[in-house]
């Protein structure tokens, strides 16, 4: 039984760990075309058709209450080129332009935040290809709408209520897929404020307290109309609120949890759930 919880642990780490270290590989070579935009994609230089074959292949994977969100499909394609917190070329600077865009980065490495990054509408936050991580602080999505956040590291947030991702107030039709995120001063990801249509998928939460809340606290009754689906995610020796859930809908599957505290969820007020392979559950029983 313990041989098979750790084949399940060490699977999802597995496919984690290909999210976020994959180079986006080559489109069957059906035509001279399609293989030169392979070769582009690899290299990390983007023509507007191999960016567009990239937009579409990350889009047809969300499931769930976020699958609405469209990001910066049409838009244009921005490069990060520099791991400064902000000036011309940084992730800063490119959060904050009005209007979508898909921002991609020609760097890896470590950005170090003095502040939060304010992310406005339309905008998809592609880390696929290189290795990005956030430290310092942590994105924060104000009254915004479709955003998409893949393949992107959160770690070390100082400060109060820095959060690695804040969606509030009134953010709607966002993603978060392929993230990990660990050791914030607050939460990790926090869905507040009659923020809705939320998918969280195939993340990485660890080193940390007070992982998750949905909704803001009792007196926001507004709160009932979020909507968030989580499915696919690895909460590794987390401590609580995996997540705390106060009014919502919220759907939830595959969810894999080593905290070997059972199922880690706390629920208030009006709620509807969907529950599907919690293996928390399964496997605490069968390890205890």
């Amino acid at each position: 039984m313990r041989k098979c919880f750790e084949l399940c642990k060490s699977g999802v780490k597995a496919m984690l760990e290909d999210g976020r270290k994959k180079v986006e590989e080559d489109p069957p070579k059906q035509s001279e075309q399609t293989s030169q935009q392979g070769a582009e994609v690899k290299q990390g230089v983007f023509s507007q058709k191999s960016a567009d074959l990239r937009m579409r292949d990350l889009a047809l994977q969300v499931e769930g209450f976020g699958r609405d969100a469209i990001g910066g499909l049409y838009g244009s394609v921005y490069h990060v080129t520099t791991l400064d917190d902000s000036g011309h070329g940084s992730l800063r600077q490119a959060c904050k332009t009005v209007g979508p865009l898909w921002i991609i980065f020609d760097v890896s490495g470590i950005i170090v935040l003095s502040s939060a990054i304010r992310v406005t509408s339309y905008k998809t936050i592609d880390g696929r290809g290189q290795r990005v991580k956030l430290m310092g602080n942590g994105l924060q999505l104000r009254g915004c709408e479709h955003v998409i956040i893949c393949n992107i590291e959160f770690q070390s947030g100082r400060g109060h209520d820095v959060d690695g991702i804040q969606l509030k107030p009134n953010t709607q039709h966002v993603w978060i897929d392929q993230c990990s995120l660990s050791d914030y001063d607050d939460g990790l990801i926090d869905i507040t404020r009659q923020s809705t249509d939320v998918t969280v998928s195939r993340c990485y939460f660890f080193n940390h307290d007070k992982t998750m809340l949905i909704g803001a606290d009792p007196k926001h009754v507004d709160d009932r109309c979020i909507r968030v689906t989580i499915h696919h995610c690895f909460f590794d020796g987390t401590r609580q609120r995996h997540p705390r859930l106060r009014f919502f809908h919220s759907a939830m599957f595959m969810r894999l949890d080593t905290t070997r505290k059972l199922l880690n969820i706390t629920q208030r007020r009006q709620r509807t759930m969907i529950w599907q392979n919690q293996v928390t559950f399964a496997l605490k029983v069968m390890c205890s």
